[in-house]
């Protein structure tokens, strides 16, 4: 009987053995690019002030620190535009886009020192103003905004108003590299 038992025990586990399976799955980590872009919710609003001598002379000139935080998955450029050709105002004159100059500067949170910067003019045609070759995450840069002198708006003020406002919007954008 002994025998038997233990034959039989060899029989079941050489069966068990031989209906064994086995199957396997893949993982896959799929990377899908992210660019995000804010501008400072303090700063939605650009005022270049014009409010002496000098400054119809030479111009005026605003930096925005931290004006924009980005989020990249990768290597991204940052481009400027706007969407009218020239900034309007109630009295229905107006001044070119390209009279301000849009000039990105290194933020203060997280920079990103590998960043390369260039200066562009307001256009409608998107302008690359900050390029880099990897990605950042919650990394600030500010924006100098600078409007021409030379005595160009003199005669732009219109009479009877606290000031006449010359208004465009002005569109930040991220792009993969």
């Amino acid at each position: 009987m002994g025998k038997t038992i233990l034959t039989f025990a060899i029989i079941l586990m050489m069966t068990a053995t031989l209906f064994a399976q086995s199957d396997k799955t893949t993982i896959n980590i799929r990377l899908f690019p992210i660019q995000t872009l804010e501008v400072n919710p303090s700063q939605k609003v650009v005022n270049l002030d014009y409010t002496t001598q000098e400054d119809y002379n030479n111009g005026v000139r605003l930096d925005e620190p931290d004006h924009l935080t980005m989020y990249s998955t990768g290597a991204f450029v940052v481009k400027v535009n706007t969407t009218n050709s020239s900034l309007q105002s109630n009295s229905g004159s107006d001044i070119p886009s390209s009279d301000i100059l849009i000039t990105p500067l290194e933020g203060s949170i997280n920079p990103l020192a590998s960043a390369e910067f260039s200066s562009a003019l307001l256009s409608t045609e998107p302008q690359t103003i900050i390029s880099n070759d990897t990605g950042g995450i919650n990394k600030t840069f500010g924006i100098n905004y600078q409007a021409k002198g030379n005595q160009e708006y003199v005669d732009k003020y219109v009479a009877n108003e606290r000031f006449t406002a010359f208004t465009t919007d002005v569109i930040y954008s991220i792009e993969a590299r």
